[in-house]
């Protein structure tokens, strides 16, 4: 059987102990169902399963200083160990969070360099620590979301607790938003006056330049890497059940990858609320535009646009 998702080469540096490495990856990973048969550590969710395969073969310090001098990695030539990471199909990009927060715990691991062998890049953060940060990369997506009550969110899912109460009221969930929005974990709006749709969202890598019905911009905090567009029936499922987590499993595919830090979002409807419930054909109902921030937004005193 081939392998052919979430592989990466984790390079291991000289001066550290792999077996150690490999040791305490496991004790992080203990929140994960995990077996580990000789050089093989596999991590299992649900019915799908995810390796982390040890190798210091002669070739992996022969194929690490191939790999430092096509990328300028020079470190790499001191490399005679690494991870093998790869995984059983995942279509659906389901587990994504779940592989991210692997590779988050390997960064965190001293003398590690995480490589990607599809894209050619390298993940890590540690040589970037003494550069001057660059400019701010978004790559443009189109997402279509599903909300049955007329409210739409942006949420850092790592950082937001969306429980209330089994038997929660509207004035209690809606105070429950605003209080998020401050503490800069989510941002929400009323997207329509007469209940939801099939909205229809565009994540953009340049200044627009349509003309919008209405706009907002507002700070939130990336804690895990990524920001996941909600519906309010997701929302809501989170707040009266305390064992649903955001993002929901229909909702897992709706994300953006950012680095973590402070960033400004400015959301503009294309639509008038009043008069449909969002615009005809395929075209985009909101659109969105981020940039870094260096301080948070003012207080809210309500969920955006409500009217409620």
């Amino acid at each position: 059987m081939g392998y052919n998702y979430y592989n990466y080469l984790v390079f291991i540096d000289a001066s550290v102990d792999p077996t150690a490495l490999f040791e305490e990856l496991a004790k992080k990973l203990a929140k994960f169902s995990t077996s580990r048969r000789a050089d093989t550590l596999t991590i299992s969710i649900d019915d799908w399963k995810l390796f982390v395969h040890y190798s210091a073969e002669p070739h992996v310090i022969i194929e690490a200083a191939e790999i430092g001098e096509r990328y300028n990695k020079p470190a790499l030539s001191n490399a005679p160990a690494r991870l093998e990471i790869y995984a059983e199909d995942d279509p659906e990009m389901e587990y994504f969070n779940d592989v991210f927060y692997l590779l988050e715990l390997i960064d965190e691991l001293k003398g590690t360099s995480i490589f990607d062998p599809v894209s050619g890049t390298f993940t890590d953060k540690r040589e970037e620590k003494t550069e001057a940060k660059p400019k701010l990369q978004i790559s443009a997506r189109d997402y279509s979301v599903y909300d049955d009550g007329g409210f739409m969110a942006i949420v850092d899912t790592a950082a937001y607790q969306g429980f209330v109460s089994e038997d929660w009221e509207l004035d209690q969930i809606m105070d429950h938003f605003t209080a998020a929005m401050n503490d800069q974990h989510m941002i929400i709006w009323q997207a329509n006056n007469d209940g939801g749709s099939q909205w229809n969202v565009s994540l953009l890598d340049a200044e627009p330049d349509s003309e919008a019905f209405r706009q907002f911009e507002r700070t939130i905090m990336v804690t895990n890497g990524m920001l996941h567009l909600c519906g309010y029936d997701d929302l809501t499922m989170a707040a009266q059940f305390e064992d649903q987590k955001l993002p929901s499993k229909q909702g897992q595919k709706l994300f953006f990858k950012l680095e973590n830090g402070l960033y400004n979002i400015c959301v503009r409807q294309l639509f008038d609320p009043g008069e449909s419930n969002s615009n005809e054909d395929e075209e985009a109902d909101f659109e969105i535009t981020i940039s870094a921030a260096q301080t948070p937004s003012a207080p809210a005193a309500k969920v955006i646009w409500s009217t409620l």
